[in-house]
């Protein structure tokens, strides 16, 4: 298990909105999105993205979020057995899943998705996730989080695992 520390409540000020938005409009036009950066797919085709999230504003931000770096949002969930009804159909390359759900658990949900088959995932919670029995190759994200925190933890997820 990996996590990464959000920069949001850190020492580091953000950078200003301006060079924020420069910065994503010239890796949308480049193709140099996280996305095309990390794609294992055939290229030209997006990865898709299960996004599992119980708060609807914060699902709808993940969603924008992800479809501007180049991600194809297959399917937004709010519950732990509508998430795996999901992976199942959809069969996403990667997971965005907050850990605690009002009707389940985003943490039970991907343990019964990993039982068919591995799928990067990264898990975003306002709790501490280490003393959970995580997957090895999980990624938690600890919320509040700035966009690059999350565009760093997805290429975690999707690199390499450990050998």
């Amino acid at each position: 298990m990996s996590i990464i520390e959000a920069d949001a409540c850190g020492s580091r000020p953000a950078p200003p909105l301006a060079d924020v938005l420069e910065t994503r409009h010239d890796h949308l036009i480049s193709g140099n999105t996280p996305a095309a950066q990390a794609s294992s797919v055939a290229p030209g085709k997006p990865l898709r993205v299960l996004i599992v999230e119980d708060e609807a504003l914060i699902a709808y931000v993940l969603a924008e979020i992800l479809e501007e770096m180049g991600f194809a949002v297959c399917a937004t969930e709010a519950t732990e057995a509508g998430a795996v009804t999901a992976a199942l159909q959809y069969q996403p390359d990667l997971m965005i899943v907050d850990a605690r759900l009002r009707e389940g658990s985003g943490i039970s949900a991907v343990e019964t998705i990993l039982r068919n088959q591995f799928v990067p995932h990264v898990f975003v919670s306002g709790d501490r996730l280490t003393s959970l029995a995580l997957h090895p190759r999980a990624i938690v994200l600890q919320k509040p989080f700035l966009e690059a925190d999350l565009a760093r933890a997805i290429q975690r997820a999707l690199g390499p695992g450990p050998t």
